[in-house]
């Protein structure tokens, strides 16, 4: 093993890897990827500290408020309307969930239903391409 062998055993984070995820870093926060984050974070953020704090209905007030908020300001900074729209939209119809479970935990029964469905989705379509691979029927 030579002397660059050894330091890439000793000292991992020095090489190529750590330049790639530099890499990555920069391609996330050129493409605003942390403010995204932030952005679709904070509504449910919110609804915790409401519904927390004072119940349900405070907390989807409070996630719609920052849900609104936010929309305006991305209107401000140039974002699509409809990009802004569909992010209210999506923060409305998780409301509506609470609304018709009479549950605070029904805002996140949407997500919850989706990762269900694309679960089962990408079972089938795995099934579906190991089965054209091994030509079972």
């Amino acid at each position: 093993m030579d002397s660059d062998d050894q330091r890439q055993v000793l000292h991992p984070g020095d090489g190529p890897a750590e330049s790639r995820g530099a890499e990555v870093w920069g391609k996330f926060r050129a493409m605003h990827g942390p403010q995204h984050l932030l952005d679709g974070a904070a509504p449910a953020i919110g609804f915790l500290i409401g519904y927390s704090v004072a119940g349900a209905e405070v907390g989807v007030f409070v996630a719609i408020l920052i849900a609104v908020v936010l929309g305006a300001v991305r209107l401000m900074r140039g974002d699509s309307v409809r990009v802004v729209a569909v992010a209210v939209l999506v923060i409305l119809v998780f409301s509506l969930f609470v609304e018709i479970t009479g549950e605070g935990r029904g805002f996140y029964l949407p997500e919850v239903a989706l990762s269900v469905v694309m679960t089962v989705l990408s079972w089938l379509w795995v099934r579906d391409k190991s089965t054209v691979r091994t030509g079972a029927a």
